[in-house]
């Protein structure tokens, strides 16, 4: 594993003797590290076992040099060194210099507008926000507390990692390193076994990423806030070992995406909106969309969307229409209305009861007639209401969607993947699942050339900011560049952006399945990845469809939708079900009064965390996203405090705004935990009654 490194000029025979004697030695004491290391991998991480056991590197290796200490160096570039000087020395410096000034990610939550004053995780979250602003200035940023993520790029020899370990409070540890040689080197290097201990223990995780792509790195590391709690994340550490091409690719990249960790964790109001809304969907007895085998591969879909390149497409959806599929997504469908464009299916997948008013007013009952609403099992009875022909999608990971799995276990709807947080998500994964795979984006631009250019001059929005006065975009604010469809830079926003990396992961799901999509992108938008940009005058013209369209609708409509036998889920029914176990897990995610450190909170927010966790699938999906929200809030405030006496102090104070909060809801869910939303547009309204 190693070689001699020394100078021209030779030295005498008794030096050489010598240091071939501690060459030798050497040698014999780096073996017998990597056999003690790959026997704790082969019990710990039986991966990382499988692929170092019988590894040759490719492009690095450790040397002994003249001066004494061990380097890697790259053998394919003349031996050029990894480190300049002792790598022990350099890890101790760089960790020093972390200690004392160490680097931090910060999820920050903005406060949420209250649309409806019966919900109660915005009001007091909105609450916690004030208070966290309130102690913003006053918090010291250190390395003495419980460091819930810390993120490392470079292993190198990995002295760096043993210093940390050893004196840091660190809780979940992801280390990326693209380079598998310089992970090899330091399994002869340093002593794995204490951190493996360590990270494994109870509480702890060690995630390694080695030797993996960044953008894979990545996706992986967006799955974990579900796993370990949001709060972990709040203050991530960041420790830059090295900056090669790859680790700076990769810490590009989290910087990027960092923020969407904190989008789509859910709140209480959802959920229990959602289980609300499902049960109502069921006892409605409306149809479920179905997998199935048809595939309609020579089709042309229009996925039409209300973003401002939607104003560029009337006309070629027009000439177009009676030989493609047109699917409209929420309130592109108002849009259409006004130029007389009727789509065949329209996608919703928003549960609150406000996106009904945009549908009613920009729609009338004649226009919707005979056209197929596809949503999500959360769909308001409000918007089910506007369709003569209702379809619903499970949405996956929800509340809801657990409900149906117990109600019909011997069922299995299809389940929408990836289908938020915009309703075009929905569309595409819908598509998917009806056999569609040639689709034209249309409207679809998830990026805007100007923040002013939000949604095409048909929407309603449109004709609601004009009722409006004297009120500003509050959105122009967290705008921020994206690289654009044909290579200009166009303005997007933490929704959109996150909408355009659930569809470019929901396409590569897809390829990885075997199924052959072609997406066509003409809108002046965002850059979506696995589509081709093709601008509308290149669009192509469609004459006839090989069978009659009203056929293929039929088809589709006969396999991918059926109805399942008719049940009613009442109040009573659902109480007994499982209101016992819900009101169980109340105690479990209380916080007791009494916590008087950073540690103690820490291990108080795991262990109620793990509760959550562990409780049956519908108190966990209720309770997690609210918790979530509020502990990642507590731990932003407090993480930092002065001294003991403001910690104590600051605690108690918003520890009573989440008491008052878990009151609110379990209460809710003993009274009344089938009330269906209530929340209006009044500006929405107001244009009905003009």
């Amino acid at each position: 594993m190693t070689e001699a490194h020394t100078s021209p000029e030779q030295p005498s025979n008794i030096q050489q003797v010598l240091r071939q004697a501690k060459m030798q030695q050497l040698q014999l004491e780096l073996e017998i590290t990597f056999k003690r290391n790959m026997a704790a991998f082969q019990k710990i991480s039986p991966q990382i076992y499988n692929q170092y056991i019988q590894y040759q590197p490719q492009e690095l290796k450790l040397i002994y040099t003249e001066e004494g200490y061990l380097n890697l160096v790259n053998f394919k570039l003349n031996n050029k060194p990894v480190y300049n000087g002792n790598p022990k020395e350099f890890c101790h410096e760089q960790f020093q210099h972390f200690k004392h000034r160490p680097t931090l990610s910060n999820i920050k939550f903005a406060k949420t507008k209250i649309s409806n004053q019966d919900h109660i995780h915005p009001r007091v979250i909105n609450k916690m926000v004030d208070f966290y602003k309130s102690l913003e200035t006053e918090q010291n940023k250190n390395c003495d507390v419980p460091i819930g993520f810390m993120l490392v790029t470079g292993c190198g020899l990995g002295y760096h990692i043993e210093q940390m370990v050893h004196e840091l409070d660190i809780h979940n540890l992801c280390i990326f390193d693209p380079h598998k040689d310089s992970f090899y080197a330091s399994l002869h290097v340093i002593d794995w076994l204490p951190i493996l201990q360590k990270m494994t223990s109870k509480g702890r995780m060690l995630k390694l990423f080695i030797g993996v792509e960044p953008k894979d790195a990545m996706a992986d590391m967006k799955l974990l806030s579900n796993k370990i709690g949001l709060f972990n994340f709040v203050y991530t550490f960041v420790f830059r070992h090295f900056n090669s091409k790859k680790e700076t690719e990769f810490y590009t990249l989290y910087r990027k995406e960092f923020h969407l960790a904190a989008t789509g964790v859910g709140f209480y109001d959802d959920e229990q909106i959602s289980l609300a809304h499902t049960i109502y969907n069921i006892n409605k007895n409306y149809k479920f969309l179905a997998y199935s085998d048809l595939t309609i591969n020579n089709v042309p879909v229009f996925l039409i969307g209300n973003g401002p390149s939607l104003d560029t497409h009337i006309d070629y959806i027009k000439k177009n229409q009676d030989n493609a599929i047109v699917i409209t997504c929420g309130t592109a469908l108002s849009s259409l209305a006004k130029t007389g464009i009727k789509p065949d299916f329209h996608i919703e997948m928003e549960r609150s009861a406000i996106t009904p008013s945009y549908i009613k007013h920009g729609t009338t009952p004649e226009y919707r007639k005979g056209i197929t609403l596809i949503c999500l099992n959360t769909a308001a009875p409000q918007m089910t209401a506007l369709f003569d022909d209702v379809c619903l999608g499970v949405k996956p990971n929800d509340l809801g969607s657990q409900l149906l799995s117990q109600t019909y276990p011997d069922k299995t709807p299809a389940k929408l993947m990836l289908c938020n947080p915009t309703v075009t998500n929905a569309g595409l994964s819908a598509a998917i699942t009806l056999g569609f795979r040639q689709l034209i984006f249309l409207g679809i631009d998830l990026g805007m050339p100007t923040d002013s250019e939000h949604h095409s001059s048909l929407s309603i929005y449109h004709d609601i900011n004009k009722k409006k006065k004297n009120e500003k975009d509050q959105t122009i604010s967290k705008n921020y560049d994206t690289e654009g469809n044909f290579g200009q830079t166009v303005k997007t926003n933490p929704i959109l952006h996150a909408s355009k990396n659930n569809m470019e992961i929901l396409l590569r799901q897809a390829q990885r399945q075997g199924i052959d999509m072609s997406i066509l992108n003409p809108n002046n938008g965002a850059l979506i990845q696995e589509t081709t940009p093709i601008q509308p005058c290149d669009l192509p013209t469609f004459n006839h469809l090989e069978e009659d369209k009203k056929i293929i609708i039929k088809k589709i409509k006969t396999q991918y939708m059926v109805r399942y036998e008719k049940k009613i889920i009442t109040e009573e029914n659902f109480k007994s079900e499982y209101f016992k176990k819900i009101k169980k897990l109340k105690n479990q995610i209380s916080l007791s009064p009494h916590i008087e450190d950073k540690k103690q909170l820490h291990k108080a927010m795991e262990t109620a965390f793990k509760a959550i966790l562990n409780a049956d699938p519908i108190s966990k999906l209720l309770m997690r996203g609210t918790i979530n929200s509020a502990f990642t809030l507590i731990m932003q405030a407090l993480l930092f405090s002065k001294n003991t006496s403001h910690f104590i102090k600051n605690y108690k104070k918003i520890n009573a705004m989440y008491s008052q909060m878990l009151s609110q809801m379990f209460k809710k869910m003993e009274k009344n935990p089938l009330e269906c939303d209530t929340t209006i547009d009044t500006e929405a309204v107001r244009l009905q009654d003009d």
